[in-house]
């Protein structure tokens, strides 16, 4: 046995001695922040992150989470140091007899990952939006659900929703349990669950899974670490991961983690990346709409110009600019003419209000879906939308992402921002490949008034430019 000792205890934690404790500690810590109160204002405070997934209990021992293990497998391997890895020994997971159903049609890649799943057992997919992530976590389940109580992990009812119906085509009517928006029902093979609402009833449902299926997993990462009045909070997806005692654990998402305390987030409670389908491979493959940029340059306003808080910006410059929701609302105008649906992306309610307002007095069949929009009237516009029932959906962040329009025509990004993965997120709704479309316009815009909107614009050109579709 080396010098450098990791014990495995259970599927959440494992054990490791002081010297592999001290060889890689500042291998698995990351730089943060948090904001203090100061005599005038909040003070940011910057600090080394590394009491959140390597703990010391009273007793001297060294606690860390068990998806971390290859992390630090890599790292010893990096320092040319020997590392003794005591597991204990793992029956192979046990496939389901059952032949895959009629109606589950899968792609080469996603039969792949499977079997990287099945494999590995923990770890991460990733996959570009509108490549079919639902259906390899289809495909997953129908290889496990004979043996294993499965979980379906997920952070909007939307989503909720629409997996448990894509469930239901596959598995049949009952097959499906929900615990969420108002139910709560074990499902016969597979139970789809809001994080909101399962981590109400963690404690008398952790023991009763045996595999977690996490969607849209880079939510985990976003809802970790977080650090007020000094104290260190982590966020739902800990308190429930760290509870259930699956010993089968993947994520599913359509982008790697931003930064490294977001990678080790995801990579402590599931595991490392074990499959990664990019969006020029599938593109190549067939399996995406070509994206067509569409940029507008707006007018430079020097009252926000001369504006210094980034909240004024925004609500100058995006918001309340009546020359970009003028603009934004003629080409909803002209694409629903031409029997084009649309979908715009805001941020605030009060924009996508003013928006709303300004279509209807085109004329145009538009809805306005936002958080306080009920689950049921969202699936309604969703549906009518991709029957073209109506002609444009303006949403907020609850339809950015895991909402699957594939009839949808045009995609305006009202809201701006920076972020690569909400971009993508947004961009995803309408990117997967039709009989009837091959595919889509995306509109963004230019605001030259203020040093913000001008460096988030250029980062979501650099995005576009990095992704080939500035070619298309």
């Amino acid at each position: 046995m080396s010098d450098h000792v990791i014990q495995y205890l259970d599927p959440v934690e494992s054990w490791m001695n002081q010297k592999l404790y001290d060889l890689v500690i500042k291998d698995l810590s990351f730089p943060a922040q948090y904001y203090r109160q100061g005599p005038f204002h909040k003070v940011r405070k910057d600090y080394d992150c590394k009491d959140t997934i390597i703990s010391k209990t009273k007793t001297g021992e060294y606690i860390f989470y068990t998806g971390l293990i290859p992390r630090i497998q890599e790292i010893c391997k990096a320092k040319n140091v020997e590392l003794t890895v005591c597991l204990e020994d793992e029956e192979p997971i046990k496939l389901s007899t059952k032949p895959l159903p009629d109606n589950l049609k899968l792609r080469p890649f996603q039969t792949d990952f499977i079997k990287q799943a099945i494999l590995k057992k923990r770890g991460v997919l990733i996959a570009p939006t509108g490549v079919g992530k639902t259906i390899l976590g289809i495909g997953l389940v129908a290889s496990l659900y004979e043996h294993y109580k499965i979980l379906w992990l997920c952070h909007t009812k939307s989503l909720m929703s629409q997996s448990a119906k894509e469930f239901e085509k596959v598995f049949g009517a009952g097959s499906v349990g929900l615990v969420g928006d108002g139910s709560y029902d074990i499902g016969k093979y597979v139970t789809v669950a809001t994080r909101q609402t399962f981590i109400n009833h963690t404690k008398e449902l952790a023991n009763m899974f045996d595999a977690v299926i996490v969607d849209e997993v880079h939510h985990v990462s976003s809802l970790a670490f977080k650090k007020e009045k000094g104290v260190i909070k982590l966020g739902q997806y800990f308190d429930i991961l760290k509870e259930l005692y699956c010993p089968i654990r993947i994520g599913l998402t359509a982008t790697r983690a931003d930064g490294k305390g977001a990678q080790l987030a995801m990579e402590a409670l599931l595991g490392p990346v074990i499959g990664e389908f990019t969006i020029n491979e599938a593109r190549e493959q067939g399996f995406m709409a070509h994206p067509i940029i569409k940029l507008t340059k707006l007018s430079k306003n020097m009252v926000t110009h001369d504006m210094r808080s980034y909240a004024d910006v925004y609500e100058s410059g995006v918001v309340r600019n009546l020359e970009m929701n003028r603009i934004i609302s003629e080409l909803v105008k002209k694409y629903s003419d031409e029997g084009l649906t649309s979908l715009v992306i805001v941020n605030q309610i009060v924009h996508g209000t003013l928006i709303l307002g300004m279509c209807q007095r085109l004329g145009v069949s538009t809805v306005f879906v936002n958080g306080s929009t009920e689950n049921q009237t969202r699936d309604m516009a969703k549906e009518a939308l991709n029957n073209k029932a109506i002609k444009c959906i303006i949403c907020t962040s609850v339809f950015r992402e895991g909402i699957n329009i594939p009839e949808l025509n045009v995609l305006i990004n009202a809201a701006g921002g920076k972020s690569e993965l909400a971009t993508l997120q947004a961009i995803g709704r309408g990117m997967r490949k039709t009989e009837t479309k091959s595919h889509l316009v995306i509109h963004d815009f230019f605001n030259p008034s203020h040093r913000f909107l001008i460096e988030h614009f250029a980062l979501r050109l650099c995005l576009f430019f990095e992704n080939n579709w500035m070619n298309q």
